[in-house]
């Protein structure tokens, strides 16, 4: 497995304390399986929260595509995750006051 391209700390702050997080984001990778004449690109991705620990991957058909859909996902599995309900996101040692301000993004489909 390659290194990942980016990385980044964090902690949430739910009921229980303070708990460390890292999300983890590859260089997207061309794929063309046997047959497929088009093929697409996947960019890999961890996110890392102690007990939930999430690795998949987002395609698209470039590299470009592929790689803003993983950073679109992110904030979204953080969100839904069992260990962040409703808690707080720190990043530096300081609150975070929006998904945006940590991700760039603000998460999709989550409420």
């Amino acid at each position: 497995m390659s290194s990942p391209i980016v990385r980044r700390d964090f902690e949430v702050e739910h009921e229980e304390g303070l708990q460390p997080g890292s999300i983890e984001i590859f260089s997207p990778e061309y794929v063309a399986p046997e047959g497929d004449q088009r093929g697409h690109w996947k960019c890999r991705y961890s996110v890392d929260l102690g007990e939930f620990q999430h690795r998949f991957w987002m395609a698209g058909s470039d590299s470009y595509q592929a790689l803003l859909m993983t950073m679109q996902i992110i904030p979204t599995v953080i969100k839904t995750s069992p260990i962040f309900r409703g808690g707080k996101l720190l990043c530096f040692g300081e609150s975070v006051t929006s998904w945006n301000e940590l991700f760039g993004f603000e998460p999709q489909g989550a409420v």
